[in-house]
């Protein structure tokens, strides 16, 4: 049997569809970054189980933004899935969006 270098012991899933959900899983649960990162986050959007800790992340991850560009799509990412799930704070999405003109 085949196993995934993230989930030791866990099958291959047969299909993309079943991988991505199976990645979703593992980086919304405890299997990804602490403190988490904005794949973890958006992992934990997508499932709903955003909660204030996760707010809280986010407000350090964005409080100073460095580097290099790639920042940038995570956090679309974010504020594409918040606003379909309609977890993500109105607040974050303004931050974000302001961090775009501004950076």
């Amino acid at each position: 049997m085949t196993t995934t270098p993230d989930a030791p012991g866990a099958p291959v899933p047969a299909t993309f569809s079943e991988r991505r959900e199976q990645l979703i899983d593992y980086y919304a649960g405890s299997g990804g970054l602490e403190p988490p990162g904005t794949i973890e986050l958006l992992c934990r959007l997508r499932r709903a189980t955003w909660g204030e800790a996760e707010d809280q992340h986010l407000e350090r991850l964005l409080a100073d933004p460095h580097g290099d560009m790639f920042w940038m799509l995570p956090t679309t990412m974010l504020v594409v899935e918040g606003r379909s799930g309609g977890v993500l704070p109105e607040t974050a999405i303004t931050t974000i969006r302001s961090l775009w003109k501004t950076y």
